[in-house]
């Protein structure tokens, strides 16, 4: 199943639940990719984004995967309403209804906001990936486009259509960022497969030349590696301890999130910023520090 194969929706289309009856207002598409399209929808409790397939098997397991996050694994209400829609003059497709997050791509909010931001958009991605890792499941599919930024770098994992259990063959993923394309593992479902999309990304988002992507297509499949990446780690705008853990990620020699985050934070901690840092981020950062060393007593406990 492709977003090809799924409805194309102008604004102002009704959209209605068949078995749950629920009425939602198109407002616009927001999203696509290769399972499904998102659109912002406009329901009686307010505003929300509408996820969409005409082929109900990966969908489903998408629902799933959310469903036992939720009810498991604690996690914040994310899915708020699955159901087969019935819009007039199309064929029946399946959706679900989720909190609409407003935020921009990690790469355009670091592009407006400047470089000194990295550092804490960066520690803020790796404590999402810990929490939905201390829940038994690895995101998968971690790339720019799934990482939103919000007001004051609060960050955001959106299209969970990645998410496996740990153990797992990954279900969804993006080769620029899949461990398996740089011949640096296999896709089994571990914490280590998010760890090095995450470094993938951090390169990604301070690399000077912006030669990612293009580098990717230009190097041979049998000369794809780790020390490719790190060629261009070397010239990233990145802090000296924090290019040591991505280097440590992309050699697999640190593969636990919890112990990547605290090296993360403490290399923030231990250099202070050339820009002066406001007060609310010396906060954050102290909160996080506290938050990371209740989650290691309690481990060791």
């Amino acid at each position: 199943m492709t977003a090809a194969s799924s409805p194309v929706w102008p604004r102002g289309t009704e959209v209605t639940g068949r078995w749950h009856g629920r009425r939602y207002v198109v407002e616009r598409l927001i999203g696509e990719g290769a399972n499904g399209r998102v659109y912002l929808v406009r329901g009686e409790r307010g505003i929300f984004a509408m996820k969409v397939a005409s082929g109900s098997l990966d969908l489903q397991a998408e629902i799933n995967a959310l469903l036992a996050l939720q009810v498991d694994g604690g996690m914040d209400p994310y899915l708020l309403d699955a159901d087969d829609a019935c819009v007039e003059g199309s064929d029946p497709v399946c959706f679900y209804i989720m909190k609409y997050i407003r935020g921009a791509a990690v790469t355009d909010y670091l592009a407006g906001r400047g470089p000194d931001w990295f550092g804490l958009v960066a520690m803020r991605l790796l404590e999402r990936l810990r929490d939905l890792h201390a829940k038994g499941y690895i995101f998968g599919d971690l790339k720019r486009d799934n990482v939103l930024v919000g007001e004051h770098g609060r960050v955001e994992l959106v299209d969970f259509g990645g998410v496996t259990r740990k153990g797992a063959a990954v279900r969804q993923f993006t080769e620029l960022y899949d461990r398996g394309y740089w011949h640096a593992g296999g896709r089994k479902a571990d914490e280590a497969y998010d760890l090095f999309a995450f470094a993938v990304l951090c390169i990604q988002c301070t690399d000077p030349r912006k030669e990612l992507e293009a580098a990717a297509r230009r190097i041979p499949p049998q000369r794809r590696s780790p020390a490719r990446l790190k060629e261009m780690l070397a010239r990233c705008a990145m802090r000296p301890a924090h290019k040591a853990l991505i280097r440590d990620i992309l050699d697999g020699k640190t593969t636990a999130t919890d112990v990547a985050l605290e090296r993360w934070r403490r290399a923030m901690l231990a250099q202070a910023s050339p820009a002066p840092v406001p007060g609310w981020m010396k906060g954050a950062l102290a909160a996080s520090a506290t938050l990371l060393a209740a989650t290691l007593v309690w481990t060791f406990l």
